[in-house]
This record gives C-alpha cells, sequence and structure tokens, in this order.
C-alpha cells in the first residue's frame, strides 16, 4: 500500500533530476542554481549560483485531508534544502499534497503546504512549462508564500534544473 502511494511522488522526483544519491530512500536531488522572485509575478530574477541539495526525510502517511482542496494521498514528512557551505538546513514540515493551476499559464502543479489552506507556507514542483516572473519554468522546484483564494505569490525561491 504504502509503495502505491509513494509511487507518483517518486516518478515525479524522477522527472526533476536524473542526478543525485539516496538519503534514507528518497532521492536527493541537487540544483546548481536558484533565483530569487520578486513580490509579483512580473518581478525579477535575481541568479544564485550557490549549491542546493534537496530531498525528504522522515515520510509519513496524510491521516487527514481537507474536502475542499483536491488533495491527493501522498506522504508527509519534511522537504530538507541544504546550500553549500551552509551547515544548518532548511527544513520544511510536509503538511498536505495537492495540486494548483499555478501562474500566467494555469498549469496544474504538485504543490505542498506547511500552515493553513487559505494562506500558507509552501512549495511547488513545476513539472510542466509554467510562465512565472516572465521566464517560463519547467522541472522547478518553488519555494515561498501563497494566498490560495487568488492566486498571490510573495517572494519565492526558484530552484531550476532546465
Amino acid at each position: 500500500m504504502k509503495i502505491r502511494l509513494l509511487l507518483p511522488l517518486v516518478l515525479l522526483l524522477l522527472a526533476l533530476s536524473s542526478k543525485g544519491q539516496t538519503t534514507k530512500g528518497f532521492k536527493e536531488y541537487r540544483f546548481t542554481s536558484s533565483f530569487q522572485v520578486d513580490k509579483t509575478l512580473s518581478g525579477n530574477l535575481k541568479r544564485d549560483n550557490r549549491k542546493v541539495s534537496i530531498y525528504f526525510k522522515d515520510p509519513k502517511p496524510i491521516t487527514k485531508v481537507s474536502d475542499d482542496a483536491k488533495f491527493e494521498d501522498l506522504p508527509t514528512g519534511k522537504l530538507i534544502i541544504k546550500y553549500e557551505n551552509i551547515k544548518e538546513p532548511i527544513e520544511i514540515e510536509i503538511k498536505y499534497f495537492g495540486k494548483y493551476d499555478f501562474g500566467e499559464t494555469k498549469n496544474q502543479s504538485l504543490y505542498g503546504i506547511t500552515k493553513t489552506w487559505l494562506d500558507y507556507n509552501s512549495f511547488i514542483f513545476v513539472n510542466k512549462p509554467t510562465l512565472i516572473a516572465g521566464k517560463m519554468w519547467n522541472n522547478a522546484l518553488l519555494i515561498g508564500n501563497m494566498n490560495a483564494d487568488n492566486g498571490n505569490i510573495s517572494v519565492y525561491t526558484v530552484y531550476c534544473c532546465n
């Protein structure tokens, strides 16, 4: 049963990167650059060439999902982001997984939220070409704040491998 639940996530993560190493059964993904997105979708992108490693830790199944959202039964846990030359990694605890029509192209992307449904910290795997901040992204990980009512983005960090 657990394998069946993990399969969609594993397939998506494999599509993000062909490089990496296993960390406690989960693949580790390395991105050679990240971009800081300003507070609006039309904001400027600032390149950051520090290498980062991204992987999942402490997976556990979802026990409760919201009825008013299209959540998928995928595992929760922690998303770990570790920059090179920085000892303390960033840990994002995953509460829910789901799909959301995201970006100016309104492509449905996989996301996870860490706070409440209406106003939350989130991460989004962009697995289809999606226009964000005037640039097309594909196979990217975006992290930041988003309002689910209107899709407004505050500051996002984009980890891109395309």
